[in-house]
């Protein structure tokens, strides 16, 4: 009931039903790509993993799957089997959690009501199941499914939204300065026109028109740029992007596109407009020109000062994501990632249901891979750190306790620690002879000493495992070796317990295997190796570890990268804003400099009258642009690692870089302006 519940019916065919075990829904994407959009392959059997199975129905073209919480990674799922809940199965067992329950609410119902419900169902159980549900220590929380896809990119994804507002609310101030000096430069025309019969309104139509098509051409240009922008955008992507599939220009887009440029366009146009419109008739038809300021300069200033203040943000912005990422880099994992290669190994349960026949073809696994020329050590665990999978359970230190505590469970075969290069701080491995004699032994990470046993020795200390179920076990500590961050860089230090394989037999390992030489180059004849021992199904997400670490990496790769890009994007524009302002400032005090140099002032006196009129504009935008960034900057809190949002290094940088930048900015037009002739500048029209 669960592709039902969705509301999503198949492309064609029908959808499965509950006693349907052998039957199949196969994607839009393998039916075209494997048998060629046949609809002849309805209620046919196809071979899968050596069994055979009956295609009920092929799903519509772009379903997609996103696994469930703890992962959240999309993948490309080809294949849909139902769910047996027959006596014996995996799904019977009350104390079995590897499931995520989607559910559609009746008309009406709000989450409050139904998670009410659930707690009421759950206290219920708790006490009919004492053992099962930990006395009430298990919860059931429901989260709207959409807010479960979204909720770990979300962040990010409104962080760029803001820096991408940003940068079009600078470009736009840049725009607007553009058009006043150019408006400026139109005034005696524009009064011309106005006393020869010309309306305001019809002065003022005719500059918002201008500037509306010029701003209509702008998004058209826009677009085309956006098309690089998108590849560029999907390369950067991380992994668990929701939907990245579509991302692309589509309608939505380009209506949106539309309404930004009519918006920019008759907004940007009104400015200089009603500058223009205001103006004094009789003043303008002269020829005198003014020396002092006016109420354009005024407004030409206080767009520059919005450009400084808006780079300002964006610069901290950035500034904060690469110190968050040098930090990242500089983590210590617990483990060394290079030249080691994974491979993923599922056993067919109903070819392996002996204990024992499992840990034999993983002992000759090893053996086999062990053997090949070129590989330094090999071992297995489940799960792998890094992989987005992690396998919490409980374990107590007596066995009168009421509330259990929680670790992270792994299930490891011999020589592991050693392979992945994680210091052992005290006592031992484990060996071929703990498996096969089925001892009850554990190593633990430094973490659950520091928190159970902090200035004692807990080598040969016993913990009870599963204390809750009828397989609980005492177990005793052999070792102890260094944290693990299993769970990603950011992960809050969740104690660690590894078992010996036979003490935790899972069918699913994933093999690894530390090289001497580049280890893609030995991942085929590895695959062969491990396959032709009869695994009965196929060794896949042949990956070297080094990918799971840049994966962890990937969301803050993503987001240092588009906010490096805006950030420069809006540097440029502040340089070039402040340029043409105070070059254009330069050009209409040019009397007045000629007059002051004929007075006897210095070339060096005017450069500093020049460049103290770009400081002041600098140093107003660097106030305003502090106090934005110290509130804005709160909403990457999640994007941050061992940054905070008001980091003093990355404020002082940001502001004496922006500084230095607009200094620059200033120089060229103040030197321009103290080498003026007075006797040229005193002739100036």
């Amino acid at each position: 009931g669960f592709i039902p519940l969705l509301g999503i019916r198949p492309l064609v065919g029908r959808n499965l039903s509950e006693k349907e075990e052998k039957s199949v829904l196969i994607s839009y994407e393998l039916w075209q790509g494997r048998f060629g959009g046949d609809k002849r392959i309805l209620e046919r059997d196809i071979e899968i993993n050596n069994f055979k199975a009956r295609v009920a129905g092929v799903m519509p073209q772009g379903f997609r799957l996103y696994l469930g919480p703890g992962t959240n990674v999309p993948a490309q799922i080809d294949l849909y089997f139902p769910v047996s809940f027959s006596e014996g199965s995996l799904g019977t067992s009350r104390d079995y959690r590897g499931m995520t329950t989607v559910t559609r609410l009746k008309p009406g119902v709000t989450f409050e009501q139904a998670q009410s419900e659930i707690d009421a169902v759950s206290a219920r159980w708790s006490k009919q199941y004492p053992k099962v549900y930990e006395n009430g220590g298990v919860k059931f929380h429901l989260t709207p499914l959409h807010q479960d896809l979204v909720q770990k990119v979300k962040p990010t994804i409104l962080v760029l939204l803001g820096a991408v507002s940003f940068v079009l609310l600078i470009a736009c101030t840049n725009v607007a300065n553009l058009l006043l000096t150019r408006t400026n430069a139109r005034e005696k025309e524009l009064a011309i026109r106005c006393a020869l019969g010309a309306g305001r309104k019809r002065i003022l139509r005719q500059l918002v028109t201008e500037n509306l098509l010029l701003t209509l051409v702008g998004g058209a240009s826009g677009l085309l740029v956006a098309v690089w922008g998108i590849n560029l955008l999907l390369f950067l992507r991380p992994a668990d992007l929701p939907r990245q599939e579509d991302i692309g220009i589509d309608g939505p887009v380009l209506a949106a596109t539309l309404v930004v440029s009519l918006l920019a366009g008759i907004t940007l146009g009104l400015i200089p407009a009603w500058q223009a419109t205001k103006a004094d008739l009789n003043e303008s038809l002269k020829d005198a020109r003014r020396l002092s300021g006016s109420s354009k300069s005024r407004l030409r200033n206080v767009l520059v000062i919005s450009e400084v203040a808006l780079s300002f943000v964006l610069l901290v912005g950035a500034g904060l994501m690469i110190r968050t990422f040098r930090k990242l880099n500089r983590v210590d994992l617990g483990f060394n990632s290079d030249q080691v290669l994974t491979l993923q190994v599922n056993l067919r349960p109903s070819s392996f249901t002996s204990f024992e026949s499992r840990w034999q073809f993983y002992k000759q696994a090893l053996e086999k891979v062990r053997a090949l020329p070129g590989v330094e050590s090999t071992s297995g665990i489940n799960p792998l750190p890094l992989s987005g999978v992690e396998l919490i359970d409980s374990y107590a230190l007596n066995e009168t306790t009421e509330v259990s505590l929680s670790a992270s469970f792994h299930t490891v075969l011999p020589d592991y620690f050693r392979s992945m290069k994680i210091r052992m701080l005290a006592g031992r491995d484990f060996t071929s002879i703990d498996n096969e004699q089925k001892l009850p032994l554990a190593i633990i990470d430094e973490t659950l000493v520091k928190q159970e046993w902090p200035n004692e020795n807990p080598l040969g200390r016993k913990i009870l495992l599963w204390p809750k179920t009828e397989g609980r076990r005492w177990t005793e500590i052999v070792g102890v070796v260094e944290h693990v961050k299993a769970g990603g860089f950011q992960e809050d230090g969740r104690p660690q317990i590894y078992l010996p394989y036979l003490s935790y037999p899972l069918f699913d390992l994933t093999l690894i295997a530390r090289t001497k030489t580049e280890p893609l180059t030995l991942a085929s004849v590895m695959k062969k190796q491990v396959e032709n021992l009869g695994t009965q199904r196929p060794v896949h997400t042949i990956r070297v570890l080094n990918d799971y670490v840049s994966d962890q990496l990937a969301k803050t790769r993503f987001a240092l990268v588009l906010i490096s890009i805006l950030a420069s994007i809006a540097l440029i524009l502040c340089l070039v804003g402040l340029y043409s302002v105070i070059a254009y400032s330069v050009k209409q005090r040019t009397r007045e400099i000629g007059i002051r140099l004929a007075l006897g002032a210095q070339a060096c006196d005017v450069l500093r009258l020049v460049l103290r009129q770009g400081l002041v504009l600098i140093t107003v935008g660097v106030g305003v642009g502090l106090t934005g960034a110290l509130v804005l900057t709160r909403a990457m809190l999640s994007l941050l690692y061992e940054v905070k949002p008001t980091d003093a290094a990355t404020f002082v940088g940001v502001a004496l870089l922006l500084t230095a930048v607009a200094v620059i900015a200033c120089w060229l037009p103040a030197r321009r302006a103290s080498r003026v002739d007075p006797m040229v500048a005193l002739r100036y029209e």
